[in-house]
């Protein structure tokens, strides 16, 4: 047995009547936006929301555009953390520390010391 209500009997239920339109279709931007997951997909591109320290933010986001230029993970956070330090520079900075007499002086008064 089907009964229907009419409208004076669903306002008195509590309900109110109100007109809306629905969209049908998607928009533009909902296919844009589809058409740009499906070739991310296909790309192996995968997007990844994360809840992280604020402090955090920049360098996981620097670690993700190095791996975007085709670094691995592990060189990403070398470059990104400093602790990847080319040799050279590394070399470079031993022998500073290493500088006596004059040359120590003139260091440390351009201020690298």
């Amino acid at each position: 047995m089907d009964t229907f209500l009419n409208d004076e009997q669903l306002s008195q239920g509590g309900l109110m009547k109100i007109e809306a339109f629905v969209r049908t279709t998607a928009s533009a931007e909902a296919l844009r936006k589809a058409k740009q997951r499906k070739n991310q997909k296909a790309d192996g591109i995968h997007t990844v929301t994360l809840t992280v320290p604020e402090a955090a933010k920049e360098q996981l986001k620097a670690v993700a555009q190095e791996i975007s230029h085709g670094k691995s993970l592990v060189e990403a956070a070398l470059i990104v953390t400093n602790h990847g330090q080319n040799r050279l520079e590394t070399e470079i900075g031993q022998r500073v520390l290493a500088l006596t007499g004059w040359r120590k002086v003139i260091v440390k008064r351009m201020g690298i010391l």
